[in-house]
């Protein structure tokens, strides 16, 4: 009897645990979106040649961020 409790324990551990994993996963594409989104607004504020390298250097800085 113990030892089914603990098994089924254990799936609910297992499954808590991948919903979390699932809800960071979400929170995660989120985050990712919007830097994205950021980084297309900079691109439309910005023109030209320096803009874009400028964008590139946002985008570097971002990334490590994230």
């Amino acid at each position: 009897m113990q030892t089914r409790q603990r098994e089924e324990d254990a799936w609910k551990e297992q499954i808590q645990n991948e919903r979390q994993f699932e809800a960071l996963e979400q929170l995660f594409s989120k985050a990712k979106r919007a830097q994205e989104n950021v980084l297309h607004t900079f691109q439309d504020a910005w023109q030209g040649n320096r803009s874009r390298q400028r964008l590139g250097l946002v985008e570097e800085s971002m990334t490590e961020e994230w």
